[in-house]
C-alpha cells in the first residue's frame, strides 16, 4: 500500500496517533472539552527518578564496599574462608590453599569437582611457609626479563644463558 493511499484514507490521523499518542489524545480531548495529560513529560520524569534511584543505590553499594561494612553484613561476621594462594595448572584446574577455621586446606579444583589434598594446622603452615621475596610484589616477569637481557641466569634454571660462554 503506497503512502499516497494511506494519506487519502485518513492515514495522517493514524500516523499521528501512532507516533505521537499525546497529540491524538489532545485532539480527542479538545473535542470533548477535557484537558489532555502530558504523557511524554510524565514518562521523562519517571525515567529521571528511576535513574536517580539506581544511581543512589549503586553509590551506596560502592560506599559500603569501600568502607568494608558490606563484607561483615553479608556473611555474618569476619571473614571465615581466606584464600592464601592459587596456582593454575590448566585452564580448568588449579591447586588452591585456603584457611578455614584455623586450619589450612590444600584443594585440587577442577571444572567438575573439588578435592581436599592436604590438611594442616595454621600454626604449622606459618612455621613451614617459605619467606616471601620482596621482589615478588613487583613481578617475576620483569625480574626474569632483566636477568635475560643482562645475560645473567635467574633462579630456577641451570647454567648461564649468555651465548658467549
Amino acid at each position: 500500500m503506497g503512502l499516497a493511499r494511506i494519506m487519502s484514507r485518513g492515514g495522517v490521523a493514524f500516523l499521528a496517533a501512532a507516533f505521537r499518542p499525546e497529540a491524538a489524545w489532545a485532539a480527542g480531548a479538545a473535542a470533548s472539552g477535557s484537558e489532555a495529560p502530558d504523557l511524554f513529560g510524565a514518562g521523562v520524569k519517571m525515567f529521571a527518578v528511576l535513574l536517580i534511584l539506581m544511581g543512589g543505590l549503586l553509590l551506596g553499594l560502592r560506599l559500603l564496599k569501600r568502607l568494608g561494612l558490606l563484607q561483615g553484613a553479608l556473611v555474618g561476621g569476619p571473614e571465615v574462608i581466606r584464600v592464601l594462594a592459587t596456582r593454575h595448572l590448566s585452564p580448568k584446574s588449579s591447586v588452591t590453599v585456603v584457611e578455614v577455621g584455623g586450619r589450612v586446606l590444600t584443594l585440587g579444583v577442577t571444572g567438575e569437582r573439588i578435592a581436599c589434598l592436604d590438611r594442616m594446622p595454621l600454626k604449622e603452615f606459618e612455621q613451614n611457609r617459605p619467606p616471601q621475596e620482596p621482589e615478588a610484589e613487583t613481578g617475576a616477569f620483569s625480574r626474569r626479563l632483566r636477568a635475560l637481557a643482562g645475560g645473567v641466569s635467574f633462579p630456577g634454571t641451570k647454567g648461564n644463558h649468555d651465548p658467549k660462554s
